[in-house]
């Protein structure tokens, strides 16, 4: 039985392409769920892990140092 990972959804912090990202790279190995504020309770308590993606920024200033 594969771990149930509850992932986050909420523009613009955690963004839908970040989370499908996430979900992309993550459902070979886990059983996925995505929640939004409205459906935290149950998300938190159904999960074995909680992720909270995103983050407001480019990326690529980071990498470069720009």
């Amino acid at each position: 039985m594969k771990s149930r990972i509850a992932i986050f959804r909420h523009d613009p912090e955690a963004s839908q392409d970040c989370v499908d990202g996430m979900v992309e790279a993550l459902s070979g190995e886990f059983s996925i769920a995505t929640f939004d504020e409205k459906e935290y309770a149950q998300a938190i308590t159904d999960a074995d892990i909680v992720a909270f993606p995103g983050g407001i920024g480019d990326a690529v200033g980071i990498v470069t140092g720009n």
